[in-house]
Parts: C-alpha cells; structure tokens; sequence
C-alpha cells in the first residue's frame, strides 16, 4: 500500500512536472545597440546608445513577463567633437505578448514596460568634473523610462533566438539642472535564452 501511493504521488510530481517546464523560467544574455534622441537636441551631432547583461523570461504561452539586468552607455558628441558618456545599471521589467507565427517554432513578440536605471557613472570629454562641478552631483539617482517593443522569437528548443526593436522614452529628468531634457532612444536588441 505504502508503495503504491509513493508511486501515485511520483506519477502525479512527474505529470506535474511537464507542463511547468513547457512553461517555466528561461535565462539568457541580452546585448543591443541603437540610436539615442536627446530632447532637446541643442547641437548634438550624434548620439548612440549600448546595453549588454543578463535576462530572465517567465513564458506562460502567449503571455509572459521578461525582467533584464544590464548596463547602459550612452553617448554623445556635439558638433564641436565633445563627447558625453553616462553609464547606468538598467532593469527593464517587461510584460511580453506572443502571437505563434509558426507554432512551437517561431513567433512575433510585442509589450512594454518600467524601467528603473541607476547612474553609475558620467564623463564629458574623459573627465568628471567640470569647471570644479562633478558631474555625478547633477545626476537623478533614478531616471524612468517607458520601453515599448515589437520583435520575434525563434525556438530551436535547446535555446531561444530573439531579437527586438525598443523604442524607450525616458519618462523622469535625468539632470538636476536641467528638467526639460530627455534622452529617449530606439535600440535594437538582441538576446538567447537556454
């Protein structure tokens, strides 16, 4: 009698099992770059944005929820060639949406979210200070930006392919002595999960 409930109880953990691997936890790397749009632009020349580190991704079929830990740098350079660098720890937190192109297989990917970034560093042509003034002391201690993204996902089973385009509004001031500027950037975003 022991034996046969021990074995029931075993059967009913093993069917148990299955379906929540189909629908667990995946782990992967997320790397992207993309273009940054600063708002006001007051003589910027260019401006691109990196983002690198690690993700996971809760998949509930065609719902899910995708929480990233990365580094952010974004640069920029003004027509006279000078270069500001701010460097943040970002943590997206993103609700996904999945529509089965080809089921089990490949897959179109769309959702948004939060995204919390905590400055860690920031430089204007190598250094940071600025006429005696750090640069740090300037900085929010949490911007907030609105990420918005379509993208696909290829499941070859051993490991997830994806690839996004995130467009992220920046929602809070990121300078304490100026309000009005935003640095909003579109990034395309690339990732693996196993």
């Amino acid at each position: 009698m022991k034996k046969s409930a021990a074995f029931l109880a075993g059967a009913m953990v093993v069917a148990a099992a299955s379906p929540a691997a189909a629908l667990g936890l995946n782990y992967g790397v997320r790397a992207g770059y993309g273009i940054g749009m600063p708002d006001p632009d007051d003589g910027v020349d260019s401006a691109s944005v990196i983002d690198a580190g690690l993700a996971v991704m809760l998949d509930l079929a065609i719902l899910g929820l995708e929480v990233d830990l990365l580094y952010n740098r974004q640069t920029t350079k003004d027509k006279g060639g000078i270069e500001g660098v701010q460097s943040n720890i970002a943590i997206p937190i993103l609700a996904r949406g999945s529509f089965p192109v080809i089921p089990m297989f490949l897959s179109l990917d769309f959702g948004g979210g939060l995204e919390p970034r905590f400055p860690i560093g920031t430089t204007l042509d190598g250094e940071d200070k600025v006429a005696g003034v750090d640069l740090a002391d300037d900085r929010e201690s949490m911007p907030l930006y609105l990420p918005i993204f379509i993208g696909t996902t290829l499941d070859i089973k051993l490991v997830k392919l994806n690839l996004d385009i995130r467009y992220e509004r920046q929602l809070t001031a990121s300078s304490k002595s100026n309000e009005d500027a935003r640095f909003h950037e579109l990034v395309f975003m690339a990732g693996g999960f196993f």
